[in-house]
């Protein structure tokens, strides 16, 4: 890996020997750097978890994407750099109903006795820094507040502060993964219909002010607890969005209408005809809390949506269309 392109590539010009300043100064310079973002679903491409894809991709291309792909190529950095990484596993329950899938990657350093959480893959009210895990613990970052606490099904359990009230975001336990053991929910996540990053375009990139969140044409930005709303009426204006906000230049232009791309097509017809995957495999998205068990197409499910002061809420969402209800 070519270390100094990739710190390049996230605007980090600190130290490099492995201290937990270092990792809070990567991490948050990660988050506000590499934009979270789904686009490869509708672009005709797989979503690639090898190394050196990864790599080309958000390094080179100068993209984002999705847990999988951010906290996998940062936990090869974070390597590279001689911190101890654990990779782990997440139930992600914001928006979610049990049983709580696991769908989210995570990662684990610890060093010089302290272990500390790491997630720069969770997108809407995801960590801007690492937390320490410590049950128990609150920490403001930047405008946002968490707090890690004890959970039933796992060992800890990740909230923030939303609207005065806290929200959960995932539960996980400190026990290690393998990279294969991501594949299977990455394949879902980019292929299923049931999963949100097949149905809305998804582009969230955290400021020092708040957050900007683009799903499919709606942009929303959040500074300093106002919130700002516009919508690109044309593919010109969507992709300026997405220049100007995110950094990514595409390739070609993403319609109103387009569909993820053409080689899940007839899986998509399957699932439309009705015939469903075993219930083993019917769980959704992982980013924003949108790990949705989906038991029965018709019932209805919550999913995100963005607030009128640019906090991630959630809504129902009715299945037999795929689309949330008001509010988006």
């Amino acid at each position: 890996m070519d270390l100094s392109a990739y710190l390049d590539r996230i605007n980090y010009r600190g130290d490099r020997l492995p201290t937990s300043e270092t990792l809070r100064q990567l991490h948050l310079a990660h988050v506000l750097a590499v934009p979270f973002e789904n686009l490869d679903n509708f672009l005709g491409r797989a979503v690639s978890l090898e190394p050196a894809d990864l790599f080309a991709k958000i390094v080179v291309a100068r993209r984002g994407g999705y847990c999988f792909e951010l906290n996998g190529l940062f936990s090869l950095l974070l390597e590279a750099l001689g911190f101890p990484v654990t990779r782990m596993i997440a139930r992600v329950r914001y928006g979610s109903k049990p049983p709580y899938a696991r769908s989210h990657q995570v990662l684990l350093v610890t060093m010089q006795g302290e272990s500390w959480l790491v997630d720069v893959g969770f997108g809407g009210n995801g960590l801007l820094e690492p937390f320490p895990l410590v049950a128990g613990h609150v920490a403001r970052q930047l405008g946002e507040q968490f707090r890690l606490v004890s959970a039933e099904q796992d060992a800890y359990l990740l909230q923030c502060l939303v609207h005065d009230e806290w929200e959960s975001l995932y539960s996980f336990s400190p026990e290690p993964c393998q990279p294969v053991d991501y594949r299977y929910a990455n394949y879902f996540h980019s292929h299923s219909p049931d999963s949100l990053f097949m149905q809305r375009r998804i582009c969230i990139l955290p400021t020092l002010e708040g957050r900007k969140t683009l799903v499919d044409q709606s942009l929303s930005m959040r500074r300093n607890g106002k919130n700002e709303k516009s919508v690109a009426d044309s593919d010109p204006a969507y992709a300026r969005m997405l220049q100007e906000h995110f950094g990514i230049v595409l390739p070609r232009a993403l319609s109103d209408h387009q569909q993820p791309h053409q080689s899940h097509a007839a899986h998509i017809e399957r699932e439309r005809a009705g015939h469903r995957r075993p219930k083993a495999e019917a769980w959704d998205a992982d980013n924003h809390g949108n790990d949705i068990d989906r038991p029965g197409r018709n019932e209805p499910q919550q999913i995100f949506r963005v607030a009128d002061d640019g906090v991630m809420a959630t809504v129902q969402v009715n299945q037999d269309k795929g689309r949330a209800g008001d509010g988006w």
